[in-house]
């Protein structure tokens, strides 16, 4: 693009600028040239003229930034660029190039799945590596922002360990700057971490947490008795080191906090975008709150999301946005769709100090892997009392950004009014994420950070104790989970290597999973952190029923078999077949039926050789279901029942990738970069 190709006001006002010329826009189909990279390149310049406004650089320069706004130069792929742009300090097209050329380093070949939503300006993408289900998603307002989102989001997954779908596998990542440290030494260097997280909680619950409890829960995983693992990690608020019980983080704040962007600063003002969205979440999810309706009027003037809107309308949706920032400073948007057809509803929200991209956010996100046919999922309310809803319940809310919300979420009286949000559009990354350090600051808060670039792709993971706690009752718990999970972390992938015992606390800790965090918990990607199954959720669910009915007829075989009939219907062929035959064996048996007769009539309708192996185990007392669980060595692959779906093997060369990029990354100059930062923000 030339300048005879700029707005007449563009070429006058860049004619007239008596500093080094500004560089050259780029053309419509690669975007090097980001406009935060231009607000910074323009800031100090003084037209020849200023005097005739007091010689005010801010003026021009705020001047020159709307007038690109509403001039619209920037363009991708023939579309105009959504405000995103402004706040990602660098163009979606070299966000995907550097991603790529650092995955190939380290040969890491990816593949791109794109998902049709039938909506304008949405669009989504889903990033995973070849031979493996590892994977992302990404979501944007066209195609070039939804594929940088699900690259960087790809990179933050990786880096950080990321790989099971319930829980960060921290065994798989050893960072080189952890120590151990004796319990007592680093319980009381990180006692301003506890006592956060325990007013944090007393505040949420509306009931006293204990800072003695919060400490045992911290120290709960470590199977020493004396000493711990400790992780440093930067305190932005108070500008020092400071260490946290490594094992304790996974299950306190998950995948919460982590994020990646092109700069540190990018990186943490999504993070902590986040944070605030997860904990406003919670707050409505145990609080009972009825969030104030945004009015068009005031939608209209963000005419991208707007469009979006308009659009789901015209396919007969009643769409309505929520403020559910409950008052605070900072967007929380809840995009509402609802289908009087199908009866159905989806909410999804999105937060970000800018109101426009929280708006965008919440409407891209809705069809992230979603289309018209299957947005409006939702089919019920939620009928329980603030008090009485499931863990289950916020795991869907949190991890799927869906679930069911309750009638006064629609239709109750507000309980605050809905005021229009301050214009940060003007701000850069570095002034927001600034704000958002003193908004947490002024409560209380200390921000912890610590940069997670193992391969390269600036990302960090930002922990706000007392407000990012991801399931916070998880806290309240007095069932030891992280303590099980450190024991029987490896116990899926061989089950007989447990003793009668070990039997026992296993079974416990898959009821205690089941009944608290859903079915979802019980897949076998939960369990071992690998695709056994490959990415299919029946099948992965088939694996884990199974695992858990081979433990359960060991303890009571009427159950097994309840969940033995349940698993017959998750897959296919002959163990579909064996199981049946099993069941209907059983049933028959346990009835009392003439045994000649059972045999008989069961090889009119199985296969005689399915007959006789079901026969064979219940008539010498055998587990019955031996077989039908995969044991996971690693060394077994060619022979065992999934190799089919399987990428669990693809996926241990993935880790070991990741494992040592982490061993090599250069901590000691990323936390100076930290404090770096944070000393030049004040």
């Amino acid at each position: 693009m030339t300048t005879s190709a700029l707005p007449a006001q563009t070429v006058c006002l860049c004619s007239a600028l008596s500093a080094p010329p500004v560089p050259e826009p780029p053309t419509c189909t690669s975007i090097s040239w980001s406009p935060t990279k231009i607000f910074d390149r323009i800031q100090y310049i003084t037209p020849p003229d200023a005097s005739a406004s007091g010689g005010s650089n801010i003026f021009y320069c705020k001047w020159m930034f709307i007038m690109i706004k509403y001039t619209q130069i920037f363009h991708v792929g023939g579309t105009f660029m959504s405000i995103q742009s402004r706040f990602k300090d660098e163009s979606p097209t070299k966000t995907v190039e550097k991603i790529q050329a650092l995955l190939l380093s380290y040969g890491i070949e990816t593949v791109e799945e794109w998902s049709e939503s039938g909506v304008r300006n949405c669009f989504s993408c889903r990033v995973t590596v070849k031979g493996t289900s590892f994977g992302a998603n990404g979501k944007g307002i066209n195609k070039e922002f939804a594929r940088a989102s699900g690259y960087a989001e790809f990179m933050e997954r990786m880096q950080s360990g990321f790989l099971a779908k319930r829980t960060i596998r921290e065994h798989l990542i050893n960072y080189a700057d952890e120590l151990q440290m004796e319990k007592n030494e680093l319980m009381e260097q990180c006692a301003d971490f506890v006592n956060s997280i325990s007013k944090g909680l007393s505040d949420l619950f509306s009931t006293q947490i204990p800072a003695d409890h919060i400490r045992s829960k911290c120290l709960e995983p470590e199977t020493d008795e004396t000493v711990a693992i400790a992780v440093p990690y930067y305190n932005f608020t108070k500008d020092k080191i400071t260490y946290l019980p490594k094992k304790a983080l996974p299950f306190f704040y998950t995948t919460n906090g982590l994020a990646a962007g092109n700069t540190l600063e990018e990186a943490c003002v999504q993070s902590l975008s986040e944070i605030f969205e997860r904990h406003n979440v919670i707050r409505y999810f145990f609080g009972g709150f009825t969030p104030p309706s945004v009015p068009d009027e005031y939608l209209r003037q963000f005419e991208k999301p707007y469009e979006i809107i308009q659009n789901l309308r015209e396919h007969g949706f009643e769409v309505i946005i929520k403020d559910c920032s409950m008052g605070e400073p900072y967007p929380l948007v809840a995009a509402v769709a609802i289908d009087k057809k199908s009866h159905g509803y989806h909410v999804h929200m999105g937060s970000h100090p800018v109101f426009e991209i929280a708006l965008e956010r919440s409407l891209t996100e809705m069809f992230q892997g979603r289309n018209l046919t299957s947005v409006a999922s939702m089919k019920e309310f939620s009928v329980s009392g603030a008090k009485g809803r499931s863990h289950g319940e916020l795991v869907e809310l949190l991890t799927k950004g869906c679930g069911k919300y309750s009638m006064s979420f629609f239709a109750g009286k507000p309980t605050y009014e809905f005021k229009p949000f301050a214009d940060r559009s003007h701000m850069n990354n570095r002034e927001m994420l600034k704000e958002f350090i003193d908004y947490y600051a002024q409560k209380g808060h200390d921000v912890y950070v610590r940069d997670i670039s193992h391969l390269g792709f600036q990302s960090v993971s930002i922990i706000v104790p007392g407000i990012s706690e991801a399931f916070p009752h998880n806290l309240l718990e007095q069932f030891p989970e992280s303590l099980y999970y450190q024991r029987y972390k490896d116990a899926a992938f061989d089950i007989d290597k447990l003793n009668g015992q070990q039997l026992m606390d296993y079974r416990l800790y898959l009821n205690y999973l089941l009944s608290n965090h859903g079915l979802a918990a019980l897949r076998i990607h939960s369990l071992t952190g690998m695709r056994i199954g490959g990415d299919l959720v029946r099948t992965s669910t088939y694996y884990a029923r199974i695992l858990y009915t081979y433990i359960e007829w060991n303890f009571n075989q009427d159950n097994a078999i309840r969940f033995a009939k349940v698993a017959a219907t998750e897959i296919d062929g002959d163990a579909s077949s064996y199981l049946s035959c099993l069941c209907t064996y059983y049933d028959y048996r346990k009835a009392k039926h003439d045994e000649d007769m059972i045999y008989a009539g069961l090889c009119v309708l199985y296969a005689k050789e399915t007959v006789d192996a079901v026969k064979y185990a219940l008539d010498h007392g055998e587990n019955p279901f031996k077989n039908c669980v995969v044991r996971c060595d690693f060394q077994s692959c060619d022979s065992c029942m999934a190799r089919s779906t399987c990428t669990a093997a693809e996926t241990q060369k993935l880790i070991a990738k990741v494992r040592k990029a982490v061993l090599d990354f250069d901590n000691p100059s990323a936390f100076t970069r930290i404090a770096q930062l944070q000393r030049q923000m004040n």
